[in-house]
């Protein structure tokens, strides 16, 4: 008998091992389906994912109490669109743009001085997918980036791409004779990064935005990012992010909300639409 459980330990171990190995070995997860996210303040967000690639689509909902006036206790439910989805590695972000349901002219709370209005905001989600296959991170609302909370999905995403040796080390699937992707520089804070064509350079928005510009470019996302606390208006509708008269968010990145000017904004818009095109990878 104690051979027999010792054996159903080794096994059990070996099994669980080798999960272990093939979750820190994926390369490539898909989110596809259904989802709940639980924020740590206490929110629950219902999800359909779609995904195709590295690109992440998809509805969301949840419901809150407080956006009535009339009945503060009255819970409402409020829709979301996916925007700028991403599943890069173990990475994912995505942007949800949050709109209440319809109300009475009576009913909704006042948002940014328009009384009345339905209740919008964008919520900016940021997480990573652990060894263990769990997903966890981080999100804010657009409007206030310096508050952050913290959030993990309740079911796993799955593994859609790795083979592995008894290491855990990813290997190509057998007969796979397409030529290896070209090698992509490692930024010093870690994160792959694109080699820009000839002409072309990191805009570093921040120290990880490696779309392609032209130096003139870069040299006009610093000089925003030096003058940005001269074009803040503190005592604003959306608190130390609100922009002086004449200038709006930059918007280069989520969460971006340096000041700048209108056509600058449509500038780094097209910026971000021509990146791909001025990358050797």
């Amino acid at each position: 008998m104690g051979h027999l459980v010792k054996a159903a330990f080794i096994a059990t171990f070996a099994l669980s091992s080798a999960s272990h190995a093939a979750a820190a070995a994926c390369d490539r997860w898909s989110l596809s389906g259904p989802a709940t996210i639980k924020q740590w303040n206490g929110i629950t967000v219902l999800l359909d994912l779609r995904q195709s690639g590295e690109t992440l689509e998809g509805t969301a909902k949840y419901f809150s109490r407080g956006l009535y006036q009339n009945d503060p206790n009255a819970e409402i439910e409020v829709n979301g669109q996916l925007q700028d989805g991403s599943v890069s590695g173990n990475r994912v972000s995505f942007r949800v743009s949050w709109v209440s349901a319809p109300c009475s002219v009576t009913a909704c709370t006042t948002v940014a001085g328009e009384p009345y209005a339905r209740w919008r905001s964008t919520g900016v989600y940021e997480g990573t997918i652990d060894e263990d296959g769990r997903l966890t991170g981080r999100n804010f609302d657009l409007r206030d980036p310096n508050s952050r909370v913290k959030w993990s999905m309740a079911e796993h995403p799955q593994c859609a791409g790795a083979v592995f040796v008894p290491n855990g080390v990813p290997l190509p699937p057998p007969g796979n004779t397409a030529p290896a992707k070209p090698i992509k520089i490692v930024h010093p804070n870690h994160v792959s990064a694109p080699l820009c064509t000839s002409g072309y350079v990191w805009r570093e928005a921040r120290p990880s935005d490696f779309v392609c510009v032209t130096p003139e470019a870069r040299s006009l996302a610093a000089n925003e990012n030096s003058a940005a606390d001269s074009r803040r208006d503190t005592n604003g509708a959306y608190g130390p992010n609100t922009c002086i008269t004449g200038f709006v968010w930059r918007e280069a990145f989520a969460g971006d909300v340096v000041c700048t000017t209108p056509e600058r904004r449509t500038a780094v818009q097209s910026e971000n639409n021509l990146g791909p095109s001025r990358s050797k990878n």
